[in-house]
C-alpha cells in the first residue's frame, strides 16, 4: 500500500504486502512466543542473586525490550490510521487488537522489572557487574 499526503509517499509495502500479508500475524506471534519464553525461563528463578545469570537476563531482557519497541504490526498500522488514508474504522480495529496482544505478552514480562530493580542497584552500586 502506498499512501500520498501533503505531496509525500508513504511506501507501506516496506512493512507488508497488505493489510492481510500472512506476516502480520506471523511477527505478533513472534512477539507472543518470546515473551512468553523469557517469562518461562527467568520467573520464579534466582537469576538475581547471581551476578552472571543477572547479567544474562538483562541482555535477554535488552534484547525484547528492542524487539518490543515501536513493533512492525503497530507501526503499519499507526501508519495508514494517522494518514487518514484507508478504511479508518478497519484500521482501528486492528491497532485495538494488536496493541491488547502486544500489551498482553508485555505483561508477561512485567515481573523481571519489579524482581531487578533493587537487586541492580545493589550489584551496580558495589561495581559487581562485569561486561561479558
Amino acid at each position: 500500500m502506498k499512501i500520498v499526503k501533503n505531496k509525500s509517499t508513504w511506501d507501506l509495502t516496506l512493512f507488508y504486502k497488505s493489510n492481510n500479508d500472512p506476516q502480520i500475524e506471523k511477527d505478533i506471534k513472534h512477539i507472543e512466543e518470546i515473551c512468553a519464553i523469557f517469562a518461562k525461563k527467568y520467573n520464579k528463578t534466582d537469576f538475581e542473586k547471581n551476578h552472571t545469570k543477572l547479567l544474562k537476563s538483562l541482555l535477554d531482557y535488552e534484547k525484547i525490550l528492542k524487539e518490543l519497541d515501536g513493533t512492525k504490526p503497530e507501526r503499519y498500522f499507526r501508519s495508514i490510521f494517522n494518514s487518514g488514508l484507508g478504511d479508518v474504522s478497519y484500521t482501528q480495529a486492528r491497532l485495538v487488537k494488536i496493541n491488547e496482544r502486544i500489551k498482553e505478552a508485555r505483561n508477561k514480562i512485567i515481573f523481571y522489572k519489579i524482581n531487578t530493580k533493587e537487586n541492580l542497584v545493589e550489584i551496580v552500586y558495589q561495581n559487581k557487574l562485569v561486561e561479558a
